[in-house]
């Protein structure tokens, strides 16, 4: 991973309290992968949330962290291929 993928995920991680593994991140090819690893993170804390919020949630911090358009960031956005990110 990346710088920006690194920092990516520690934004993820304090906003919605969760620790996400190196080997969990490196797996997360897109934005709807991330928002899998997420959602099962905070029912392992026993958290649980609407799948939605977190999407809006995650969307609005992949928006602020990579400076990208929020019409470029649907759950199929590979990070790579579409949004650029090392």
């Amino acid at each position: 991973m990346g710088m920006e993928s690194v920092e990516l995920v520690m934004a993820v991680e304090e906003a919605f309290g969760i620790a996400i593994s190196d080997q969990d991140a490196s797996t997360a090819k897109t934005a709807g992968d991330l928002r899998d690893l997420v959602l099962r993170a905070l029912r392992d804390q026993g958290i649980q949330t609407d799948a939605d919020q977190v999407w809006l949630k995650l969307k609005d911090i992949i928006v602020d962290q990579l400076g990208v358009s929020p019409h470029q960031v649907t759950p199929e956005t590979d990070f790579i291929r579409d949004l650029g990110v090392d």
